[in-house]
């Protein structure tokens, strides 16, 4: 029987900056998305990639206060596409619905961009 690993982002417990997110991009402002992906997100998709074993990746946005869209279509589309495509299956915690469609659009539209 196939046993299903969890591999858990805590966003806000370990990266307290991002209780309030920033912008789109580092240039416009802090705790901006692109900031996010390239300093949280792809390095912890990277250690869960060096596992020989298959996780599950679930992004807990526990303590967030405030979710701006264009720092989540930057933080994850953008990862979607530099090819981190295990984001599509992702689990989201503690992500309001409408913000957790907006965020699977954003991936969804980035994967499509980039097999096109």
């Amino acid at each position: 029987m196939f046993e299903e690993r969890i591999w858990v982002l805590w966003v806000v417990r370990f990266h307290p900056e991002y209780k309030f997110q920033g912008p789109r991009f580092r240039s416009i402002g802090e705790n901006s998305g692109e900031e996010f992906r390239e300093s949280v997100l792809i390095p912890e998709l990277d250690k869960m990639r060096t596992h020989k074993v298959k996780y599950r990746f679930v992004i807990d946005f526990s303590g967030t206060e405030v979710f701006t869209p264009s720092f989540m279509h930057e933080a994850f589309g953008g990862a979607v596409r530099k090819g981190y495509t295990e984001l599509l299956g992702a689990y989201f915690v503690a992500v309001p619905d409408v913000e957790e469609k907006r965020v699977r659009k954003y991936m969804t539209d980035a994967d499509e961009e980039t097999n096109d």
